[in-house]
């Protein structure tokens, strides 16, 4: 009798250690995903809140002492979701699934120049006129009836550098990131960027 209930005994122990590690691993997997839901909450909270901030903008100066204009923007985040919501004609047309989407930069700049160039006379009375460098290639011709043909072609060179703080303690041991944000550098002197934002999108 004593060995069967040992054995009863042994086995209900058994049982309810079994219980016991099954209760503190379902413990641990609702914390760790209510932290994920929390965290993710209070990512989507923040973007909402900076979705109309400002970006900064400055000039910096290479070595040959040109004078390029910049601009930085903290990165927002969204869910694929979110994504596809705002972005769903340009994915479509693009032939991009929103799953495929890693992050999404919107960028807008503005040139503004003013060049005084000799004007000429072609055999036919017509006044010829343009203009060309790095950037920018103008021709106009306008004919003894005054109508006038423009031609033109546009270059822009744009730079976009992506950067985030990192952080450690204990001699590297905790590592963390913080602060993303993205600067567009334009290499036209006359261009600005007019506007700047920038979205990574999280799961």
């Amino acid at each position: 009798m004593k060995e069967l209930f040992g054995s009863i005994t042994s086995k209900l122990a058994g049982v309810f250690i079994l219980v016991f590690i099954a209760l503190v691993w379902y413990s641990v997997e609702t914390t760790k995903k209510l932290n994920e839901a929390k965290q993710k909450s209070e990512t989507l909270e923040t973007t909402i809140s900076d979705m109309n901030q400002k970006m900064e903008r400055f000039e910096i100066q290479m070595d040959d002492s040109t004078r390029l204009h910049a601009a930085t923007v903290k990165n927002l985040r969204m869910t694929a979701d979110n994504i596809q919501a705002k972005y769903d004609e340009l994915l479509k047309a693009s032939s991009i699934k929103k799953k495929d989407v890693n992050s999404v930069a919107v960028i807008g700049t503005e040139a503004r120049d003013t060049v005084y160039v000799p004007t000429l006379v072609d055999s036919f009375g017509g006044l010829q006129t343009g203009y060309k460098d790095q950037f920018i290639d103008i021709s106009v011709n306008i004919n003894p009836e005054r109508l006038a043909t423009i031609a033109y072609a546009s270059r822009d060179s744009l730079s976009l550098i992506v950067n985030q703080k990192k952080h450690s303690i204990l001699f590297g041991l905790i590592k963390w990131k913080s602060l993303e944000k993205t600067t567009v550098i334009n290499h036209n002197p006359n261009a600005t960027i007019s506007s700047l934002q920038t979205i990574n999108v999280i799961e």
